[in-house]
């Protein structure tokens, strides 16, 4: 199912992936997502424990970095 809709975003989007990391608040949640994982598989490994506060603090950074730009691309913030 994935495959499929993987294989069809290109039909539908001719350039879906330079869409999808134009916009902030997409980049913030792709970086979240992987910065999650990799923190996961990181923390399993028992002689390098990492606290769950820390992804937490990374996670809401890279929302606040997408909340950020957001606001910056609409033009919030501009003198």
């Amino acid at each position: 199912m994935l495959n499929f809709i993987l294989k069809s975003l290109p039909a539908l989007i001719p350039n879906w992936r330079s869409v999808l990391w134009r916009s902030h608040s997409m980049r913030a949640l792709i970086l979240g997502v992987i910065w999650t994982g990799l923190v996961s598989i990181i923390a399993m490994v028992p002689w390098l424990p990492i606290s769950p506060m820390l992804v937490a603090w990374g996670y809401l950074g890279l929302l606040a970095y997408g909340a950020v730009g957001r606001l910056l691309a609409q033009g919030i913030g501009d003198e």
